[in-house]
């Protein structure tokens, strides 16, 4: 899997040893929204379950199929979105229980926010990668620094 450096297809190990670690927060809103549109369906297939007209089959197929979507949705959603981040000499790594992305430091930007949180965002783009809060924040930013990375 490449992030924005397309030769960063290796085994984990070709990046270095791990420098620094942290887990991901999780991105909750949308996990929820995927988990409610699942839990609406399922309401809506037991409500029209008792009266079987071809217009409430037709709207119980509807539930069963956008329910069944959502599920689907939800497992890859759990399986893809990072559960850490780690920082080699060499690259950036989100770590997902099916998937690691590297990323070239030189083209990231960490973000302090809000409530000692730091976000790991494309300098190219701006778009926010991850979240993460430290537990030392300083060695956290000396870790990314290290690697290439700017930290403001």
């Amino acid at each position: 899997m490449g992030g924005t450096d397309p030769d960063a297809d290796g085994p984990p190990d070709a990046d270095g040893p791990v420098v620094y670690t942290s887990p991901v927060l999780r991105r909750w809103s949308v996990l929820f929204v995927v988990a409610a549109i699942a839990v609406a369906a399922a309401i809506g297939l037991v409500a029209y379950w008792k009266n079987r007209t071809y217009t409430q089959a037709f709207v119980t197929a509807l539930f069963i199929t956008v329910g069944l979507l959502a599920l689907i949705i939800l497992g890859v959603l759990a399986a893809t979105l990072p559960t850490r981040i780690e920082v080699t000499e060499q690259r950036i790594r989100l770590v997902a229980p099916r998937a690691i992305t590297r990323y070239d430091p030189t083209q990231m930007q960490i973000r302090r926010t809000m409530h000692s949180d730091f976000a790991l965002v494309r300098k190219s783009t701006g778009r926010t990668l991850a979240r993460f809060r430290p537990v030392d924040a300083e060695r956290a930013a000396d870790a990314f620094a290290a690697a290439g990375t700017d930290v403001v």
